[in-house]
């Protein structure tokens, strides 16, 4: 038996009989021995041009061939040094190891959108990102409220009014995600921020300690490239973020029920079938290579969209929501029952999913205690099935929050089911439904969008008017903690309300907090806006500065 040892930049080939030729190992750090009896293992240059494969996590030996991979995970190749060794294509090779030259010109990019946005604010006088409104559970920061609006020691632990995050105006930002106790913004120039809980590290910020300022992440941009190809969903304590220019997915955060899809954990210290969460953003093996068209996210596991109608799954399966035909835990993304449905928009709740199919077809999978599949009470339902009610109705959009479900339909009608507790279904009542019912207060108001935190629901309309139902988080006047019925939200006091508003609503079916994030331009508008002076209109709200 000969030993031979290979360093960083290295590139192996598996050279046997049954070897595929573009098949590469490389490693990216560390030293690392290899022992064969009967098989060679040779060097190749970073520039071979025979170099191929697939991008496999950190200590985690895979290869394209099913039968390889016994080999491989071993004891054939072994880590004598701390590192990694990975099995990918050459354009991945390439972004990793000139890691260094691709920071600067994201950088780069990064300063040059930062100036423009600079010059632009300062010709017109006035920002162009967003405003953030916040309210809410506040325990761990996670509204990003800093020291700010709080009396004796730090931030309020909840918040019943809405308040105004000026310290994060300056970021721009363009969109939000909400999860358990934690918040992402991603900004106008590409950049993503953290706030909140981060007990296991899943702010991605290299410690454990909670923010309650928004903190750029700088890590999330090397194991993914940031660009305008990459996207990010969020839920739970797990977060997700892929690039399909690159065909690269990360995850990091949460891991209890390996929904990281990083598959077994082979770090020092853990045991076999061990799933420590991740601190920094870590590549998804099986799914590199891919392009992934979208990705739904529940609490503790994920639904990932690929082309050719194929839905895998992976994450905590003990109410068979991964739609798998069982209820054990997967480790790694596997298909699903959902493949060949044709898919076209889906959401997850806590623990269960719903999905439209483009022949106008609704179903649903996973826990049922509440009635929230929309077929009957029962417990779990471990295979898609038929929403009743609901089939060739023309459906738009289905929003889940922690335990019940929206549907808006093409007609501008609202249908909802589920859990009830604090009248977030909207029909007046806290009785639990089984079965899709309409919400009358929604309908014929020209509902254009909905959005589902973990009791409340929110829909907008044509008319730039919010409405709420369920948990009030104290907007309710009358003093009541619920809206049994769909109450419309009095923005007043931070912005004029109408068809010309932008402003979008973000939270997630986790969270007991939400934001709602206003285009400054819109109030300078309606100062523009010639209209006939009606009886009760008051003076317009004075310009946010800046």
């Amino acid at each position: 038996m000969w030993k031979k040892t290979f360093k960083t930049r290295d590139i192996l080939q598996r050279a046997s009989s049954r070897a595929r030729q573009d098949e590469f190992f490389v490693v990216i750090d560390g030293v690392y021995t290899q022992s064969r009896e009967m098989e060679e293992v040779y060097t190749y240059k970073a520039d071979s041009k025979r170099f191929q494969g697939f991008l496999c996590q950190e200590n985690i030996y895979l290869s394209a061939s099913d039968d390889w991979a016994p080999s491989i995970r071993g004891s054939s190749i072994e880590c004598s040094e701390g590192g990694s060794v990975w099995c990918c294509t050459k354009r991945v090779y390439d972004w990793f190891l000139e890691g260094d030259l691709r920071r600067e010109e994201r950088t780069g990019a990064a300063m040059e959108m930062r100036e423009s946005f600079t010059k632009q604010k300062k010709q017109k006088g006035r920002g162009t990102n967003n405003f953030i409104l916040a309210i809410g559970d506040n325990r761990c920061g996670q509204l990003g409220l800093g020291k700010s609006n709080t009396t004796g020691e730090g931030a309020p632990k909840l918040l019943t009014a809405l308040v105004r995050n000026k310290a994060a105006e300056h970021i721009q930002i363009s969109t939000a995600h909400c999860a358990y106790h934690s918040a992402f913004f991603e900004s106008m120039s590409g950049e993503l921020y953290g706030v909140g809980r981060n007990s296991i590290g899943q702010l991605a910020l290299g410690h454990y300690k909670d923010m309650d300022a928004l903190k750029r992440i700088e890590s999330i941009g090397e194991a993914c490239p940031v660009d305008a190809h990459s996207q990010i969903a969020i839920a739970g304590n797990t977060f997700y973020t892929w690039n399909n220019k690159y065909q690269i997915i990360s995850a990091w955060g949460d891991n209890t029920y390996g929904q990281l899809g990083l598959g077994e954990c082979a770090k020092p210290g853990h045991l076999p079938g061990d799933h420590p969460a991740a601190t920094t953003p870590g590549i998804i093996p099986s799914l590199c290579g891919k392009m992934v068209r979208q990705v739904v996210c529940g609490a503790n596991f994920a639904y990932f969209f690929l082309p050719g109608d194929e839905i895998w799954a992976v994450g905590h399966n003990a109410s068979g929501q991964l739609a798998c035909g069982h209820q054990r835990d997967v480790h790694e993304p596997v298909p699903t029952e959902l493949c060949g449905l044709e898919v076209v928009t889906a959401s997850a709740g806590f623990n269960f999913g719903w999905f439209v199919t483009a022949r106008d077809e609704v179903f649903s999978v996973g826990d049922n205690h509440f009635g929230q599949l929309g077929i009957s009470f029962s417990r779990t339902v471990r295979s898609p099935q038929r929403v009743r009610g609901l089939q060739h109705k023309g459906i738009l959009q289905v929003v889940c929050g922690c335990y019940f479900v929206y549907a808006l339909l093409k007609s501008g009608d609202v249908f909802s089911v589920g859990r009830n507790l604090n009248g977030q279904l909207g029909l007046g009542h806290t009785n639990h439904e089984c079965t899709p019912k309409e919400v009358r207060g929604l309908c014929r108001l020209g509902v254009v969008n909905i959005q589902c935190a973990a009791e409340t629901a929110f829909a907008r309309t044509v008319n730039g008017s919010a409405y709420m139902s369920g948990f009030s988080f104290g907007l309710n006047p009358t003093g009541s903690e619920n809206f049994l019925t769909p109450a419309r939200m009095d923005l007043s006091a931070h912005f004029r309300q109408s068809p010309l508003s932008k402003f979008q609503i973000c939270t997630g079916p986790c969270s007991e907090f939400f934001f709602i994030l206003v285009d400054k331009n819109s109030e300078y508008q309606f100062e523009n806006t010639k209209h006939k002076k009606q009886p009760g209109d008051k003076k317009l709200p004075a310009a946010p500065p800046g």
